[in-house]
């Protein structure tokens, strides 16, 4: 008994050869297979949201890079700063110490601590606005 092949015209079934229906669902089923083949592989932001993967959005991933590249730069200014200035740095915004609490601790006085927190952060302004020296 020899196979009868079908292909839908106008919503009609026409019966046609092996050789004609092969060539006409050839598209379909190329099609098929990159539907497939697209679907495994699919790593576009949408398919993943579609997913139900939370996706950083494009500029939070652009500010957070932005941030990673202050931050190596606020580190490379900190260098420059001699050892005390580093230390009341340190004690300032790592330590969260108030003025009052540095100006014990280096036996100093506050307005002391004030006035040298003052010129420290000019001086990181100024290497975070134009660059480090170029000696260093």
């Amino acid at each position: 008994m020899e196979k009868k092949y079908y292909i839908k015209i106008n919503d009609m079934k026409v019966e046609v050869s092996e050789e004609i229906f092969t060539e006409y669902m050839r598209a379909q089923w190329r099609e098929e297979n990159q539907d497939r083949r697209s679907k495994k592989r699919n790593c576009s932001l949408e398919a993943m949201n579609e997913q139900g993967k939370e996706i950083a959005s494009v500029s939070f991933t652009e500010d957070k890079i932005n941030d990673i590249f202050l931050y190596k730069e606020l580190q490379n200014a900190l260098l420059q700063l001699n050892k005390r200035e580093q230390t009341i740095i340190g004690y300032k915004f790592y330590a969260n110490y108030t003025e009052r609490e540095i100006a014990t601790k280096l036996n100093i006085s506050h307005q002391a601590v004030n006035k040298r927190l003052n010129t420290i952060l000019k001086k990181l302004k100024v290497f975070l606005k134009n660059g480090l020296p170029k000696d260093l």
